[in-house]
């Protein structure tokens, strides 16, 4: 009997010790859509670190670029028919599109990236301080990307959006320059990163100081709908990230400073609709920031 059990076990041991590759999983994630932006380092560190939490149950990793300069409309689509093998992508998520992805409900931006700035000619400085959420709607034109949840969003609260199918900054800068458009909405963290650079040196672009706009904007990793067990892992590591503390000092890493430089708190905050996820669980909105939390900071 004793015999048994102990030939049973040895098996077990083995059946998991060979259930986990020796080789690293590949997981291949989108890259930035023009030179100029930065943003998606902080994707990548996330996408890492949730992979870090999981190692011990999921073994090594290895991370590989896909989808370089291909714009978000593109991207989707990739995810959807599953182009890209293991293939992760932050979006800013809707109930349409979380029909058809495997999505992981968890914000990687913990909602910071709904408080939009703008863009703007010098010009135009005087334009918006005194803009409430009704007069916005008639006196502000905006330059969006094609495919972009936030043109949907603009255009869902009857904005006037023109839109482009590849809004590198050139384009985007030149229809500000020429006034064709009055201004180009970012996530508030965004704020002095190379993108803006560009904007000022090449340009003469500033950025509007009096208001932001607000929305619900949970952007989340999704993938395709059939990758449940790598989806399964990088959904532990995110929380175990969180829990730990880990993901938060990652977070402020790279949003903090923007947040605290662009005083967000003394802005006039203009708030939209967002009916791109209604029917969505609002599960997510505990991992979120708040304004309060980094107020005295």
């Amino acid at each position: 009997m004793i015999y048994r059990f102990i030939v049973f076990n040895v098996l077990l041991i083995s059946h998991l010790v060979m259930g986990k590759s020796s080789e690293p999983t590949v997981f291949s994630y989108q890259g930035s859509q023009f030179e100029a932006d930065r943003s998606h380092n902080y994707t990548i560190d996330v996408l890492k670190l949730a992979l870090d939490k999981t190692k011990a149950e999921y073994g090594d990793y290895k991370l590989e670029l896909k989808g370089h300069g291909l714009n978000v409309a593109r991207v989707v689509k990739l995810v959807e028919t599953g182009y890209y093998k293991n293939f992760f992508f932050k979006h800013s998520i809707t109930t349409e599109i979380s029909k058809k992805v495997h999505t992981i409900h968890f914000p990687i931006d913990r909602g910071i990236i709904g408080y939009r700035i703008a863009l703007i000619h010098p010009s135009n400085l005087n334009k918006f301080c005194n803009l409430t959420e009704e007069s916005a709607v008639n006196n502000i034109s905006i330059v969006q990307g094609i495919g972009w949840t936030d043109s949907d969003i603009l255009q869902a609260n009857n904005y006037r959006v023109y839109p482009l199918t590849n809004p590198d900054h050139d384009k985007v800068f030149g229809l500000i320059k020429k006034g064709r458009v009055d201004a180009y909405f970012r996530g508030v963290t965004e704020e002095k990163d190379e993108y803006f650079v560009a904007a000022q040196k090449k340009f003469g672009l500033v950025y509007e100081p009096c208001i932001s706009f607000a929305y619900e904007l949970p952007r989340f990793f999704i993938t395709h709908i059939n990758n449940h067990v790598n989806a399964k892992r990088v959904e532990l590591g995110l929380k175990r990230a969180y829990k730990d503390g880990s993901f938060i000092k990652l977070w402020e890493k790279h949003h903090l400073h923007n947040l605290i430089a662009n005083k967000l708190v003394d802005r006039k905050i203009l708030w939209l609709e967002n009916p791109l996820i209604q029917g969505l669980s609002q599960e997510y909105k505990k991992y979120n920031f708040s304004v309060q939390e980094y107020f005295d900071k």
